[in-house]
């Protein structure tokens, strides 16, 4: 049974049309709306919708009700998914932890060793946007939806930190931030795999994995941030990290950007990225890029060292 109730939310969630994981009890509902300040409308199933179905149209629904949350800056590495998102809720009142450190891949590669050392990195650059449109790049061939709403998309990779920031703006007379458009990332880890596919380099099968991948909201400035891992590279392709623009249902923008050839170096200098030498594909000769990298279109600002990054970039939409 279908039914339509007034919802209140807080500063940070704003509740869309969308369908739940489960069931909703009236009390639950009860209890959402002495909890939350300002009223809202949303739709709820009443009863469980079985996943082939959840699964129907996701690219003309992502504003659900469990993916509406505003950017956690120290994300529970646990609060992921959409499921999880809606069990969650009632904890998003909390206050917000600040003092928050980059989580680098170290050791084995453990989610256990990643999270237990923090290494510092500069802030994320946030300039004034110039309002340029990003041009549209092949998606290429290993994208999915993970379904998984999270700022850490590092899992098991081991790899130099990487803390990146896309800013999206829409590009008009006023050139504004665009607030909450979804930003999907993905790339490849530091032997140029991607995760989910199988023929991988050397065979290998991701199949099931979702390491390197997730989707963040844009803040009031516009600005989505990820904390990843420097990308690695594969034969045939610059260095680069693939990216979508999503905002109420549609999808706006499908492209790639990519990093300084000097940074990216020294970054294979080091480990592990140094077992695999020989990287014969630059920015310059890359089969994809179809801007001068120098105009900084589709080049991602970069500060730091091989102890961590700090990336930036600003694409620019027209709605």
């Amino acid at each position: 049974m279908e039914v339509d109730i007034n919802v209140k939310t807080f500063t940070g969630i704003r509740l869309g049309r969308a369908r739940s994981c489960g069931s909703l009890e009236p009390a639950n509902i009860e209890w959402l709306q002495q909890k939350w300040t300002r009223p809202l409308r949303a739709r709820i199933w009443m009863h469980r919708v079985p996943r082939a179905e959840r699964m129907t149209g996701l690219e003309t629904d992502r504003l659900s009700l469990h993916r509406r949350v505003s950017e956690d800056p120290c994300p529970d590495p646990n609060f992921g998914t959409r499921r999880r998102l809606i069990r969650k809720l009632g904890l998003l009142g909390a206050a917000v932890l600040t003092g928050c450190q980059f989580r680098a891949p170290i050791g084995s590669g453990s989610r256990e060793n990643t999270l237990a050392t923090s290494v510092p990195i500069p802030a994320p650059i946030v300039d004034d946007p110039v309002c340029v449109l990003t041009p549209e790049a092949t998606e290429g061939p290993f994208y999915f939806d993970t379904d998984q709403v999270r700022r850490d998309i590092v899992e098991d990779r081991v790899g130099t930190p990487l803390q990146m920031s896309v800013r999206v703006v829409r590009v008009d007379e006023k050139c504004e931030p665009l607030k909450d458009a979804y930003v999907d990332i993905w790339h490849a880890d530091a032997a140029g795999t991607y995760s989910g596919y199988p023929d991988q380099l050397g065979g290998l099968d991701t199949s099931g994995q979702t390491f390197l991948r997730g989707t963040q909201l844009t803040d009031v400035d516009g600005i989505a941030r990820f904390d990843t891992i420097y990308p690695g590279w594969y034969p045939g392709r610059a260095v680069h990290i693939h990216f979508k623009v999503h905002y109420q249902g549609n999808s706006f923008l499908t492209s790639q950007f990519y990093f300084p050839d000097d940074v990216s170096d020294r970054v294979f200098e080091q480990p592990p990225y140094s077992e695999r030498p020989n990287r014969a594909t630059r920015n310059g000769n890359d089969s994809v890029l179809r801007e001068d990298p120098s105009d900084g279109n589709l080049l991602a600002t970069i500060t730091g060292d091989t102890a961590g990054y700090s990336g930036a970039i600003t694409v620019g939409v027209v709605l």
